[in-house]
């Protein structure tokens, strides 16, 4: 679909909600299972909204979000009501991409240089040619008979016994509040 872009990077619509269904007698019921249910508990009305951003604001995959709402008020959803929450999707999609996008970025720092120096990173400790001293420890470990067990068994198995050896080593080494930075073999 092409849709108007705002300066902040967001695919608007018009403001109308992409979906909305009245819950009311004029209802046909069998098009959406959850609609049926929703009918069933006494809603009225249904709106869904769609907001996709683009790319400058993305990491990853999400390109936005859909969010909805149900009323069981007697007539649905009032005009200003749609309006107000039409007008709210472009900031709850902002903060909803913004926790998604910390969360991930988070996460890729902690698995590429540790729980300590993701921190560092995050906090805005990025400095070249400064030096901290840590305490640090490499371990050395050996499958005995790897050889063996991988000219025998399926890649398949083998990849499993390497995730089963590696996930053992690395629950005991963070319940000691260790980090394992990366597995070289």
């Amino acid at each position: 679909e092409n849709f108007p872009q705002s300066p902040f990077g967001f695919l608007l619509r018009s403001g109308q909600p992409t979906l909305r269904r009245r819950l009311d007698a004029t209802y046909r019921r069998g098009e959406f299972e959850m609609l049926d249910r929703f009918q069933d508990q006494g809603a009225t009305d249904y709106l869904a909204f769609s907001v996709r951003v683009g790319e400058t604001i993305r990491l990853g995959v999400g390109e936005g979000i859909t969010a909805s709402w149900t009323t069981d008020a007697q007539n649905g959803f009032p005009n200003t009501q749609v309006e107000l929450l039409a007008g709210i999707m472009p900031a709850l999609t902002l903060a909803f991409m913004l926790r998604t996008t910390h969360r991930d970025a988070r996460t890729l720092l902690t698995t590429y240089l540790g729980q300590h120096a993701a921190d560092l990173v995050v906090a805005g400790n990025i400095v070249r040619v400064r030096a901290e001293a840590i305490r640090a420890v490499v371990w050395f470990s050996d499958l005995v008979g790897f050889t063996r067990i991988s000219d025998t068994v399926s890649p398949d198995r083998v990849l499993e016994l390497l995730n089963d050896y590696a996930q053992v080593q690395v629950e005991e080494i963070e319940a000691h509040g260790g980090h394992v930075l990366k597995f070289i073999g």
